[in-house]
């Protein structure tokens, strides 16, 4: 799995493209990680707003939200492991 090193400010996870895939995004840092989907949620993203992911969670996107661009926030400390895949 590609790795994102995930800061305190919103962190570009991957950029919207035409996939026809799903997106699979596992926390594997310490700490809590934030994610948003799509370009106005992304403006929005802070360390009290996005899609949580507590550490060793997983989500899967698919559909439009899949080919959507994707960002994220760590609630902690920057440098925070973000993985995701392409399935």
């Amino acid at each position: 799995m590609p790795n994102c090193n995930v800061q305190t400010t919103a962190t570009s996870v991957l950029t919207a493209g035409n996939r026809n895939f799903s997106v699979v995004l596992q926390n594997n840092s310490d700490t809590n990680i934030r994610f948003a989907v799509g370009t106005d949620p992304i403006a929005e993203l802070s360390s009290t707003v996005g899609v949580l992911l507590e550490p060793g969670d997983s989500a899967t996107l698919d559909g439009k939200s899949a080919s959507e661009a994707i960002s994220a926030i760590s609630t902690g400390s920057a440098g925070k492991n973000l993985f995701y895949t392409l399935v």
